[in-house]
């Protein structure tokens, strides 16, 4: 019998089954290039701009010399490769480089049930074989697709578009903290030309100290180790220059609370506050012995990290020399004010943090219900 795990009350027999090739068609919208949607960007209007990425806040106004481009419809786009990402729309659009889906019967399979079938199926017509997932029209077009009738599907949609306007509300709360801490930390820190800060808390007064950097703490790059040590997940991350944890391994060579900081590549000048012991490989710079308040450095150095990241050189593979890194410019106030400024962020960062933690458990529940009520 081939029925969810999940279903709502009045609802029972078996869902239909069909191929999801018979039951869709598949890019009949003209499409231009990522160039040619990016200069008609004018990040407001009625059009949308579609490009094959995360970026749906992209419109443009109408123009009769668009009028070839614009399509008005109920539509799923997924990427052309790494990964699906994907989307629903329904209005006015222009297309770039997206694979673009619709219902063949919109009365039979309703296009939003589809939307979220494909997004429950979206990794199984992806090939592995080239060095970047690719969408593979015949592994979608096999897909066994099941459905129930018309009144089910907009039930369940229904759910779903309750459960996303649930996040997106969560995420607009997110955006508003960070937003919050964005302003609070261009206040609370002297700019480049000032001595003290635009806002200050109440009894502190005078100019803050211009420090380098390797007169507030050591600056340390690690040796490398045998890969051969390297884990897919153990006890103790390593760090080799990326924002996110490389491996993991058996032991640490940093302990908790240490500030890091990106040497090479991309994300070369990312500044880390590693609240757990972790292993910092070549590619990491961490921060030693400091005489001042180190979440306060991190958050001085956070506000900074533009301005870290403008360090980079480019002999060969984009890095930070460590004499430049050395060399770098802070201000330093009292240490009771020092620590006024970070107990304000902790609690600031903490609001964030247990907000990303709502969002999270919100999407949580909502990949659990997508394997739950459908098959």
């Amino acid at each position: 019998m081939k029925v969810p795990k999940i279903r709502f009350k009045g609802f029972g027999g078996d869902w239909r089954k069909r191929k999801l090739g018979d039951s869709v068609l598949l890019n009949r919208y003209k499409q231009i290039s990522a160039e040619e949607l990016q200069k008609l960007n004018e990040y407001h209007w009625d059009i949308a701009l579609l490009p094959s990425s995360k970026n749906y806040d992209r419109k443009c106004n109408f123009y009769e010399s668009l009028s070839n481009l614009i399509n008005d419809a109920e539509i799923i786009t997924v990427w052309r490769a790494r990964n699906a990402n994907t989307k629903y729309y329904k209005w006015k659009f222009i297309a770039s480089q997206n694979h673009i889906i619709e219902s063949f019967n919109n009365n039979e399979v309703n296009t939003k049930f589809l939307y979220l079938f494909i997004l429950q199926h979206d990794k199984e017509f992806y090939s592995t074989e080239s060095t970047y997932p690719m969408f593979t029209k015949q592994d979608f077009n096999d897909i066994n697709l099941y459905y129930p009738n018309k009144q089910e599907q907009e039930k369940i949609w229904s759910l779903f578009e309750q459960l996303d306007s649930h996040i997106s509300k969560n995420q607009q709360k997110l955006e508003k903290l960070k937003n919050m801490k964005q302003s609070f930390l261009q206040k609370l820190f002297p700019k480049t030309w000032a001595t003290v800060p635009e806002l200050r808390f109440k009894g502190f007064e005078g100019d803050w100290e211009e420090k380098k950097l390797n007169s507030t703490c050591t600056i340390l790059k690690w040796q490398q180790i045998n890969k051969e040590s390297l884990l897919e997940y153990w006890k103790y991350y390593v760090l080799n220059g990326w924002k996110t944890p490389s491996w993991y391994i058996d032991k640490f060579n940093t302990t908790k609370n240490t500030i890091s900081i990106s040497e090479w590549w991309n994300s070369c000048g990312y500044v880390s506050f590693n609240k757990k012991e972790f292993w910092s490989w070549w590619h990491n710079y961490t921060l030693k012995s400091p005489n001042i308040n180190v979440p306060f450095l991190f958050q001085n150095l956070k506000w900074k990290e533009q301005k870290i990241m403008a360090l980079r050189v480019w002999s060969g593979l984009p890095n930070i020399q460590k004499n430049r890194l050395e060399e770098f410019i802070i201000w330093k106030p009292s240490l009771p004010e020092q620590e006024k400024i970070w107990a304000f962020f902790e609690k600031l960062d903490t609001q964030i943090t247990q907000q990303s933690q709502k969002i999270q458990k919100l999407q949580n529940l909502k990949q659990s219900l997508l394997e739950k009520m459908f098959i």
